[in-house]
């Protein structure tokens, strides 16, 4: 499906004239306004079937448990499904896993130079507000490999904190490992809210205040390692504390009102 979505999409762009009215169209109403979003749809649904097709190979123990269901229902294989699958439990084929990523970040890696080039993407190289061929290559090309990169060192350091292989309990009985989040991960996830409006609102003010198409490769990398840091310190500050309890807010009238008071005089102004 999101081979076809990637084919579509860029046919569009190219052919139909949707890259020229994104690139070049005036802003005269509420569509032109938000072309880009409205246009990269498509590609961002073909980055999200990406993930998800990613997400099989290396959620379950096996990458190829996915696959073994699919044939079971390609060819009418009846299973049980209130029953719970062993399979699911049992020990992780981590460099299995790897060596798939692997052969999928090369073809990720080798498509996007030959898109370049043979000019399949319209000659402009990977766009963001286009998400044409070369960027949705690009993406699935670079989270793969770190991801690849992420297991390698997982299986590297921490290969000892996993039971072994050839222990007879790990093959005969199932595994279950719910796995212990990194700390700064807790945090972060304790007061995800806060921290993505902070993240948005210190965007905004990085835009404001530097000249981000004249910035250095160098300077680039600085100022996102300090932004990286400083919402890694909020959310580390804060960790034993949830800031924005959202469901209350949302239950209680006097959270809502003063916000949809607050709307509606914003519409009445326009």
């Amino acid at each position: 499906m999101h081979t076809e979505l990637l084919a579509v999409h860029q046919i569009a762009l190219s052919r139909l004239g949707l890259q020229e009215y994104v690139l070049n169209a005036p802003r005269v109403d509420l569509l032109s306004a938000n072309k880009e979003g409205i246009v990269s749809l498509t590609g961002y649904l073909a980055i999200h079937l990406l993930g998800l097709t990613t997400g099989t190979l290396i959620l379950p123990p096996s990458p190829s448990y996915f696959r073994r269901i699919q044939k079971q229902l390609r060819f009418g294989v009846k299973k049980d499904t209130d029953a719970p699958d062993k399979n699911l439990d049992s020990p992780r084929q981590d460099d299995k896993t790897a060596t798939e990523l692997c052969a999928y970040a090369v073809l990720w890696w080798i498509s996007m130079g030959v898109t370049r080039a043979l000019h399949l993407d319209g000659g402009d190289g990977a766009s963001r507000r286009l998400v044409n061929l070369s960027y949705i290559l690009w993406v699935s090309a670079y989270n793969t490999s770190f991801i690849l990169g992420y297991m390698v060192l997982d299986m590297a350091f921490f290969s000892k904190a996993r039971p072994s292989k050839s222990s007879k309990s790990s093959m005969d009985e199932p595994i279950r490992d719910p796995g212990i989040p990194p700390p700064l991960l807790s945090a972060i996830n304790k007061n995800a809210l806060p921290v993505f409006l902070l993240a948005n609102v210190a965007t905004g003010v990085i835009n404001l205040t530097i000249p981000t198409l004249d910035t250095s490769d160098f300077w680039a990398m600085v100022i996102l390692g300090g932004y990286s840091y400083a919402l890694c310190a909020v959310a580390w500050m804060f960790r034993g504390k949830r800031l924005l309890q959202l469901s209350s807010f949302l239950e209680s009238p006097r959270g809502v009102a003063p916000f949809f008071l607050f709307y509606l005089v914003r519409l009445d102004r326009k």
